[in-house]
């Protein structure tokens, strides 16, 4: 952008919006401009709702893994549960049947994320059930409730880091190329206003901040897939 910095896919909104506001307040503290800062009024309020909608995409994202947090920590439960079980029935930590449950040391199972735990823990659910001891079925009971709390969770989680990405790439970005747009034009306004009033060459540059790099934007966790 000729004489001023070009606003980056990775500044953030808030930034952008200092950014105008800054240009706007130049603008209205010099009669022969003032008119000019209604320009950046729609721009202002855009970035507005859009921050909005960013923040919202954020809160969702962080819900969702409080969710996979919460399963987790009951898949987690689940796998004490059954392996104290097995010892009280069988006597014995190494019994065929304890094996066949537990290929992995219970300590190994539960340092995995909730992904990996429903993968090591496939089928349990319904083998459980199948047991003689009625203490084993109602566990099996209880996994078989959390098993599906839990693939609800990380498929809440997918669902909220599409929208965010979806709102970035239609509504931010997008954003961004319209304030870049909208002040390389106010950019030629005040040049034209400039060799009008017969103003030296760095004049309409001055109602912008001096080109920089803006802050990046806070970031939320991104999902591991765990």
């Amino acid at each position: 952008m000729s004489g001023i910095r070009t606003i980056q896919g990775d500044d953030s909104l808030e930034s952008v919006r200092d950014e105008l506001i800054f240009t706007r307040a130049r603008l209205l503290a010099r009669p022969e401009t003032a008119a000019l800062a209604a320009q950046l009024d729609p721009l202002l309020a855009r970035v507005t709702d859009v921050r909005d909608g960013q923040e919202s995409a954020w809160q969702a994202e962080t819900e969702a893994q409080a969710r996979v947090d919460v399963a987790d920590e009951d898949l987690e439960d689940s796998i004490d549960d059954v392996d104290a079980e097995l010892k009280h029935l069988d006597r014995d930590p190494e019994s065929p049947r304890r094996r066949r449950y537990f290929k992995k040391p219970p300590s190994e199972l539960r340092k995995l994320g909730l992904e990996s735990t429903l993968r090591e823990i496939e089928g349990w659910a319904a083998s459980l059930q199948s047991e003689p001891e009625v203490s084993l079925q109602d566990l099996g009971r209880t996994l078989e409730a959390r098993v599906a709390a839990g693939r609800d969770a990380l498929q809440a989680r997918t669902r909220a880091a599409s929208v965010r990405g979806d709102h970035r790439a239609r509504e931010i970005l997008t954003l961004l190329d319209d304030v870049n747009a909208g002040r390389l034009g106010l950019l030629g306004d005040l040049q034209r206003l400039a060799s009008a009033q017969r103003r030296d060459a760095s004049w309409a540059a001055r109602f912008f901040r001096r080109a920089e790099r803006m802050p990046r934007p806070k970031k939320n966790a991104e999902p591991t897939g765990e």
